[in-house]
């Protein structure tokens, strides 16, 4: 058997995106052929060959792939990754590598130009094809005008939707779908991942007349799913086909309400997907397997620590709770979940982003870093004039309406003479205005981004006439501290708060941010903005550290100024089913 060889090539995937970054199991589906050998690549010392243990339809399949593309550079974990290492943590150079390159394997999906993954189960009929072909154009769904969502199509009968459900749980029958390394590649992969379906050349003529498959079929649709839940009489199988398509392939712009986390949503997906060592959901997992951690707990503590928003409010209310004895339960009902972003399509990228920054754990609580905001003076923008102010125009990120509507609320401060926050506001406008947002001051693209959504927003409260709060830094050395926030003060279980005679209400925000870092080479590579912007409780100085105790009351979005003021620490006291959880 005459051998195909394979070379070496080392890429930097931050400057030279252009390869293609391969997902797929190990294991043989029960369609694939399990032959190897054909193959041979190169040792990392560029000496020799030797050959690859990776099917030889893997690399058939890929490859043929690549020409079509005309990509050249292949990123394939059983040879990019150094495999032979030690089962236990130690300082092996070989071991040291692997993990290294394990802990950055997001990295490599989300960098890489063209992130592929390969199914096992061919489509084999025509009548297949073509149905598959009609799913994903959408021609077996329409949109509901009521309800907003998808609803089966007139002129689909109840047979088709069956077959067709029947067909898509087929193929996220596939072995691929069940592994948690496939999942975690293809979520970090995300839109830009491409499915490779296997089919036979006889059905080649069928697939190009449909004119959406290419060489390769498309990403797969799950929208009918969210149809057939409207039929009211369907079968078991039928019921259980769509919990488990929708459990495996559903997107989470379908799964989630627009102000849910994802995390609990990603944890259970992992969680129901085979991996031959548990611990390797965790990157970290070497150390705490050491420390006789269990799974479940680490697996909150490290969501903890990169950010996420645990809700302790809710022992406010909840005091006769029932204990969670799960960190699943935990995660699905103790974590914040009522995020309110901009309303704009991508609303789970806005939540995604909303986290802690400089997280601590200690006996206390989530120590973390940030501006705390004592509120005070009520501005009804329902008395505003209905009459803007006249600007010039000038190139900037904002349209010509929101800069004469924020001028328009730097006029309404300045007459109730809260000048330090009125002037602020006519600052911003005008570096916004400066080469359309992109003058030298901004260090970086996040901040204009933050500050251009928190005044877009800003905008459109005004508009809807809704109430807004003026906010100053607690905790600064001055005695008198001017307003340098305003937020919007929705109407909500807190506007009983709200009296006529304009006093003040002790209540209190707590905001942070920290941009991505994309580019660093580390491994603690920190790839999304870290925000976030929550009504808080007050509760007590903390008597060891001598910080302030918050407590979570609800997301509180507005626009804030605090230069040359310094983050100072706050705790989020733990709720007490911390207590009770099972250590799993």
């Amino acid at each position: 058997m005459q051998r195909i060889s394979l070379l070496r090539h080392w890429i930097n995937a931050f400057h030279e995106k252009n390869y293609l970054a391969l997902s797929y199991t190990w294991e043989p589906s029960e369609f694939e052929d399990g032959s190897k050998g054909r193959y041979e690549v190169q040792t990392r010392d560029k000496r020799d060959f030797y050959p690859s243990p990776v099917r030889n339809c893997v690399f058939d399949r890929i490859i043929a792939y690549m020409q079509h593309l005309e990509l050249r550079i292949l990123w394939i974990d059983r040879h990019s990754i150094k495999q032979h290492a030690c089962k236990a943590a130690c300082d092996h150079k070989n071991c040291k590598d692997k993990r290294a390159a394990l802990q950055t394997m997001d990295l490599v999906y989300k960098l890489s130009c063209q992130p592929v993954a390969l199914l096992g189960r061919p489509i084999s009929l025509e009548d297949e094809m073509d149905l598959l072909a009609r799913i994903l154009k959408g021609k077996l769904v329409d949109k509901n005008r009521e309800t907003g969502g998808s609803q089966l199509s007139e002129v689909t009968d109840r047979s088709e939707a069956h077959r067709a459900l029947i067909l898509l749980n087929a193929i996220t029958s596939d072995y691929w779908w069940t592994r948690a390394w496939t999942f975690q590649e293809c979520h970090r992969a995300g839109h830009r991942m491409i499915l490779l379906i296997r089919h036979p050349a006889g059905l080649e003529r069928n697939k190009r007349s449909h004119h959406i498959f290419g060489d390769v079929p498309g990403e797969l649709c799950v929208k009918l799913c969210q149809a057939f839940r409207l039929i009211r009489s369907r079968t078991r199988q039928e019921s259980l086909a769509i919990k488990r398509v929708l459990g495996t392939a559903g997107k989470y712009t379908i799964l989630l309400e627009r102000s849910n986390a994802m995390f609990p949503t990603i944890t259970d997906s992992i969680g129901r997907r085979e991996l031959g060592d548990r611990w390797d959901r965790l990157a970290i997992k070497e150390e705490l397997q050491q420390k006789s951690c269990s799974l479940g707990l680490s697996m909150l503590s490290l969501c903890l620590l990169n950010g996420e928003i645990i809700d302790n409010g809710k022992t406010e209310k909840t005091d006769r709770s029932p204990p969670l004895t799960r960190v699943n339960e935990y995660l699905r009902t103790q974590f914040f979940n009522k995020f309110h972003g901009p309303q704009i399509d991508r609303s789970l990228t806005f939540n995604k982003s909303c986290r802690f920054i400089n997280v601590k754990l200690n006996a206390h609580g989530i120590m973390t870093e940030g501006h705390l905001w004592k509120l005070g003076r009520i501005i009804r923008t329902v008395d505003f004039p209905d009459q803007l102010p006249q600007l010039k125009k000038l190139r900037s990120s904002l349209t010509v309406h929101q800069r004469r509507r924020l001028a328009q609320l730097a006029s309404e401060l300045r007459s109730l003479s809260h000048v330090p926050l009125a002037c602020s506001i006519e600052d911003y406008l005008r570096l916004d205005s400066s080469n359309n947002g992109r003058s030298q001051p901004w260090r970086s693209d996040f901040p204009r981004r933050y500050m251009r959504m928190a005044a877009k927003m800003l905008v459109e409260a005004i508009d809807r006439g809704e109430t807004l709060r003026l906010g100053s830094l607690w905790g600064c050395r001055e005695a008198l501290t001017p307003y340098q926030a305003v937020f919007i003060w929705e109407d909500g279980d807190d506007s009983q708060k709200i009296h006529a005679n304009q006093q003040e209400v002790p209540s209190f925000v707590f905001t942070a941010s920290r941009p991505k870092q994309p580019n660093s080479s580390s491994v603690g590579t920190n790839d999304i903005d870290h925000h976030v912007s929550l009504e808080v409780r007050f509760a007590d100085l903390d008597l060891e550290h001598r910080v302030p105790q918050l407590y979570v009351r609800r997301w509180l979005s507005g626009l804030c100024f605090f230069k040359r003021c310094p983050r100072s620490n706050v705790i989020f006291p733990w709720p007490p089913p911390v207590e009770t959880l099972t250590p799993r």
